[in-house]
């Protein structure tokens, strides 16, 4: 596992060349907050990042149930027992109506969140298509917004559902792409510094590329 570190967040890559999974260890003043959980087998590693940073984890956020993003959330749960499992309330209804692409939580979820709710100093947006629960977190310290797989970086920058040929998984699992469009048009009208996705590296603020993104999607489904 790679980790970068920067003065607010960790950012902890699981296979970063060849598929690349990202989840981020949010860093407050007394404790921290985990945004998803990698893939099964990844939990030593990500825990012991975690114990590095000498402050206790007090949330883990999951921004969608699909099994490269809650991992062993059963496991990091277990070492800190303590911390609030986080979903939102539209992506639990649909593991709770049992959404046939949603990957069942091996944990029970402590809280639900939505449009407008604050977890620490992060603000949770709504963000549907990949999973038409699917939520972003913005630091509202750095203006980043952590968007788990509303867009992907990796295989070239592209909105869910915009299938790239070197790395076309996160299309491959998109529910809505209208949806998913719909969503990063909203979230990038409030031009975040940087957004930090699930696959690949951050898109920083460009109008430009994100305007190109947009056309791209819009052109696959029309």
């Amino acid at each position: 596992m790679k980790v970068i570190r920067e003065k607010f967040h960790n950012q902890l890559v699981t296979m970063p060349r060849l598929f690349p999974i990202n989840c981020y260890l949010i860093k407050e003043q007394k404790f921290m907050t985990l945004i998803d959980c990698s893939k099964k087998g990844e939990s030593r590693k990500i825990i012991d990042v975690i114990q590095s940073e000498g402050c206790p984890l007090k949330h883990i956020i999951l921004t969608h149930a699909h099994s490269d993003h809650i991992g062993d959330v059963d496991k990091i749960k277990k070492v800190f027992p303590k911390a609030e499992i986080i979903l939102s309330e539209k992506e639990n209804q649909d593991l709770n109506h049992k959404e046939r692409k949603l990957s069942p939580l091996p944990v029970q979820v402590d809280r639900l969140v939505k449009e407008g709710d604050y977890v620490g100093s992060l603000l949770v947006k709504e963000t549907p298509g990949h999973t038409r629960g699917s939520i972003s977190l913005i630091d509202l310290r750095t203006h980043f917004a952590f968007v788990g797989d509303l867009i992907q970086t990796k295989g070239g920058n592209a909105i869910a559902g915009d299938r790239r040929f070197i790395f076309p998984f996160p299309a491959m699992a998109t529910q809505d792409k209208t949806a998913a469009i719909q969503s990063f048009e909203k979230i990038s009208k409030d031009q975040y510094a940087r957004y930090y996705c699930g696959h690949g590296s951050y898109l920083e603020n460009n109008s430009e590329k994100i305007q190109r993104m947009i056309a791209r999607g819009n052109a696959k489904i029309n």
